[in-house]
């Protein structure tokens, strides 16, 4: 068994040698306009953003330990999140992904190692506006679909239902949804963000409203 302290000492070891990546960078992108009405199946071997407009190094200081509640500690843990800021004229235009960018990135859009990736409801993101961007990194592990695609969280996209594929009952009908029908989300506010509903069998009646 690799205990809870095994991940916190991983997690310490990235804060720790942030220069040894050289430098890590959050970029944003514009993504895909139907990604407005279906987001993308998110695939584990993504290796760039899809449109990227502008990227911001990550200062040593804000790279931050918190706890599973998202509070900073002192010391190391095992979730880290990262942040930066783009400021007014920073990265203008609608903004649909984040990615953190390592290795022998040099700035440049494109360049470097993609290490996390998200996508999310449309920001338009004006020249006055500041917009801070997070990514949080979660080196305790969970129960995961397998394969390429990430697939706790699964919608039905004739039906607008959200399913939560770690707590899924036998009531859920998940084999019965057809698979052109199938869409994935990183996180429920993305579902819940475009309309769509919670299982009332897999997330809790007093969650759902069906």
């Amino acid at each position: 068994m690799i205990t809870q302290q095994f991940y916190a000492t991983l997690a310490g070891s990235f804060g720790a040698r942030h220069a040894a990546f050289e430098r890590l960078y959050v970029a944003v992108g514009s993504g895909r306009a139907a990604w407005d009405t279906t987001p993308p199946v998110y695939q584990r071997d993504t290796l760039a953003l899809t449109n990227e407009i502008s990227r911001k190094a990550v200062a040593a200081d804000q790279i931050v330990f918190i706890d599973s509640q998202g509070n900073r500690v002192i010391g190391p843990s095992p979730r880290i999140v990262l942040r930066v800021v783009f400021d007014e004229g920073e990265g203008e235009g609608s903004l649909r992904e984040c990615g953190l960018f390592g290795g022998d990135t040099d700035g440049n859009a494109g360049s470097g190692t993609l290490l996390s990736y998200f996508t999310h409801a449309r920001i338009d993101k004006t020249a006055d506006m500041r917009l801070q961007r997070e990514v949080v990194l979660d080196f305790m592990p969970r129960q995961t679909g397998g394969g390429q695609e990430v697939t706790r969280y699964l919608g039905n996209s004739n039906s607008q239902e959200l399913h939560d594929l770690e707590n899924e009952t036998g009531a859920c009908q998940i084999d019965e949804i057809r698979f052109d029908r199938r869409i994935y989300f990183a996180s429920t506010d993305q579902a819940l963000s475009l309309g769509y509903d919670r299982c009332a069998y897999c997330f809790g009646r007093e969650l759902s409203n069906r």
